[in-house]
């Protein structure tokens, strides 16, 4: 929690005019308070590296993981919320952007509005103005809470001039609905998690547990495998699902982890 504070408190060092600085020192205060129930979360105990080093252990660690990513979503939505509808997209976009200093494996963040489909307000202004309404996350977010299995990000690879020489950008979305005062869904804030952060955490427990770990969606798709190890193998395997909260929507996905024959 004092890293989080001291990180809200340097976003302060430019308030601006006096209403605007008054305006923002109370964001600032309220992004505080939000963030403790977040927090506290994501530096509870869970379960250590290695523990036990059993499929469930390692599911339940994943799964604790993406949990965190949605905790930090609902904090910020929370804080959006707060103020909504915001003075000016500053306003909007200083939230955002003080929230993202916590999350280097969140590559972007962003608001867009029902009206129209365009994204109000986003992390670096990335995409702001853009018409979303065809990706998943945005027509998910017109409804209820989300998440959207990993896909190739085309708006965002051209956004950040990313060459296709070095691959396609991959992403898993979180998303959550953003109402005004008579509960109306007006807009949706969503959050692309960049896939080489799961890709990482899979071969981190691997090493961990001296053993193969495939990664299957929610359609029996397999997402991710150990090098060599044949479909076949993967999908005759135990899978285990990865236990997310209740309260947090699910990707679906199952693991094999796989002992050397």
């Amino acid at each position: 929690m004092a890293q989080q504070a001291e990180t809200l408190g340097e976003a302060d060092d430019h308030p601006g005019p006096d209403g605007a600085g008054l305006r923002r020192r109370a964001i600032l205060g309220a992004m505080t308070a939000l963030a403790m129930p977040w927090m506290a979360r994501a530096q509870g105990p869970g379960l250590l590296p290695g523990t036990a080093g059993a499929a469930p252990a390692i599911a339940a660690r994943i799964a604790a993981l993406l949990d965190q990513q949605w905790d930090h979503l609902q904090w910020v939505a929370r804080s959006v919320q707060e103020f909504w509808p915001p003075q000016n997209v500053e306003e909007l976009r200083f939230i955002l952007e003080t929230s993202h200093n916590n999350a280097p494996h969140i590559i972007w963040i962003g608001v867009a509005t029902v009206e129209d489909g365009k994204v109000l307000a986003a992390v670096r202004g990335l995409l702001e103005g853009v018409d979303v309404r065809q990706r998943p996350w945005f027509a998910i977010g017109t409804q209820r809470d989300g998440a959207v299995d990993v896909h190739d990000a085309l708006l965002m690879q051209v956004a950040l001039q990313r060459d296709t020489s070095q691959g396609m950008l991959r992403l898993i979305d979180f998303v959550s609905p953003i109402r005004d005062a008579r509960g109306a869904i007006v807009a949706m804030i969503g959050s692309h998690i960049l896939w080489d952060w799961v890709v990482t955490l899979i071969q981190r427990e691997q090493r961990q547990a001296r053993a193969g770990i495939a990664l299957v969606s929610a359609a029996g798709e397999v997402l991710l495998a150990p090098a060599g190890v044949p479909l076949a193998r993967i999908l005759a395997a135990p899978l285990l699902p990865v236990p997310q909260r209740a309260d947090v929507p699910s990707f679906g996905w199952r693991i094999a982890v796989l002992r050397e024959a």
